[in-house]
Order: C-alpha cells, then sequence, then structure tokens
C-alpha cells in the first residue's frame, strides 16, 4: 500500500469513528418527560373541545390514545414530579395547562390529580 492509499484509509477510519461517537451520543441522550410540549400544543389542545375529550381519556385511560400515546406515557410522571425535570419554558406551559385545568374544567383536573399526584 502506498502512502497516498494509506494516508485514504486512516482519514476514512477517522471520519467513522467520528460518526459512530456522534450517533452514538444522540442515542443516548436522555430523553426528558418535558420533551412532551415540544410534540404538542397544549394551549391549542385545552381550548378545542374534542382534542382535549381525547386527550384527558386517554391520560385517564378512558379511551384510545392513538396520537395521544405520549401524553399517557409522560403525563403521569410529569404531574407526579410538577415537572421537575423541565426546561424552563416547558414548565411555564405545565403550570399554565394545570392552572387553565383547574380553572376551567375542575372535574377533569380533579381526576387527574386524584389518579396521578
Amino acid at each position: 500500500m502506498d502512502q497516498v492509499d494509506a494516508f485514504f484509509v486512516m482519514t476514512t477510519m477517522k471520519m467513522l469513528a467520528v460518526l459512530c461517537l456522534f450517533v452514538l451520543g444522540a442515542l443516548s441522550a436522555p430523553e426528558r418527560d418535558g420533551d412532551l410540549y415540544d410534540m404538542f400544543d397544549a394551549k391549542m389542545i385545552l381550548e378545542d373541545d374534542k382534542l382535549r375529550s381525547k386527550a384527558i381519556d386517554c391520560l385517564l385511560d378512558r379511551g384510545v390514545c392513538d396520537d395521544y400515546q405520549p401524553i399517557r406515557d409522560k403525563g403521569p410522571r410529569l404531574i407526579k414530579t410538577r415537572c421537575e425535570d423541565c426546561t424552563p419554558e416547558q414548565k411555564a406551559v405545565f403550570e399554565e395547562s394545570m392552572k387553565i385545568l383547574e380553572e376551567k374544567f375542575n372535574n377533569d383536573f380533579k381526576e387527574i390529580i386524584a389518579k396521578y399526584a
């Protein structure tokens, strides 16, 4: 193998090693419960009767979740921990959502708190 081939092989191996480290880093980054607020527009869901009912039914195991499965998966821990691992922005959305639920949909709020808090 001449020097050009050896250089090419070494360069390719280094690039593959860097790519593998990047992929492993991306895969091992912890997913946070607060990421739920990056997936869904909580305010829009709460303002739409049909969407709100479907999301709450999913969260309370009263209906099929479909697109709202992440709410069922992450919601209980978010409620129990009061969004402790959330970013400040996610925590603000959490607090606003809980306030809207408590003020406008108190029966649903009480059921959710009774089940998960």
